[in-house]
């Protein structure tokens, strides 16, 4: 990092630039040790007074060699950003994105850009594409929802939020998730339903139970909710919860 630093300072942005991107290669599988160089890549990229004409170089070296590192078409494309080149923001956060579809921050980079340029259909579609690249990314389902429900699309917005569960329908989260939304829309007898379907999948954690209890309470149903609430009592549960 100090290398890259040194090299920065000296107006040396491709040679800084590959030094920060070797540290973090360096730092491995280590959170902490990433991001504090990924955090160095950023501020050689930021200090920059040529990106764009070291991003062109870099665009043609990547043609030439084959090698391309999402770690550097994400810092790039978030200095674009900041710097409100949103539309170069766009292009290097698309790359990273193919380059790392896993990679959260890179779909939240690039629908902040095409939210800032106001294109709205751009925006849906790349949230489209990221969940055809990413299915378990869960976030995206709501946002997406809200997307389509804006719109006036009511159908693709419902859509949007039952594929919360049919993205892992044998996990919990989804399910949770897709609960919470029909707890926000005041739909607590649809949200009890979501939170019996948790319990069934996580029979041995008691938060499921518990907020079932509420659910049914909220929806009219005081024997479902006892019942629910009489098997909390009765269960012994790890010493964890």
């Amino acid at each position: 990092q100090l290398l890259a630093r040194g090299r920065s300072g000296l107006g040396e942005t491709d040679a800084a630039v590959k030094a920060a991107s070797a540290a973090i290669v360096a730092r491995g599988g280590s959170s902490e040790n990433r991001q504090d160089a990924m955090a160095a890549l950023r501020q050689v990229l930021a200090e920059a007074k040529d990106l764009d004409a070291w991003a062109t170089a870099y665009e043609a070296e990547v043609a030439t060699s084959g090698l391309d590192a999402p770690t550097i078409r994400k810092a790039v494309a978030g200095i674009y950003r900041q710097r409100g080149r949103n539309d170069r923001a766009i292009a290097w956060a698309r790359a990273a994105r193919e380059l790392d579809p896993a990679d959260g921050e890179v779909h939240a980079l690039l629908l902040g850009a095409l939210d800032a340029t106001g294109d709205a259909p751009g925006a849906v579609e790349a949230l489209l594409e990221s969940l055809r690249m990413a299915p378990k990314n869960l976030a995206a389902y709501p946002d997406l929802a809200a997307r389509f429900a804006r719109a006036g699309d009511e159908t693709s917005a419902e859509r949007a939020r039952t594929n919360l569960v049919e993205a892992m329908p044998s996990e919990p989260d989804g399910w949770r998730e897709l609960a919470k939304l029909r707890t926000a829309a005041n739909r607590h007898d649809l949200a009890a339903g979501l939170w019996l379907r948790v319990t069934e999948l996580r029979p041995n954690e008691p938060e499921g139970w518990l907020t079932l209890v509420a659910e049914r309470l909220e929806a009219g149903d005081k024997d479902g909710a006892r019942a629910a609430l009489d098997h909390v009592d009765a269960t012994t549960w790890d010493e964890r919860f």
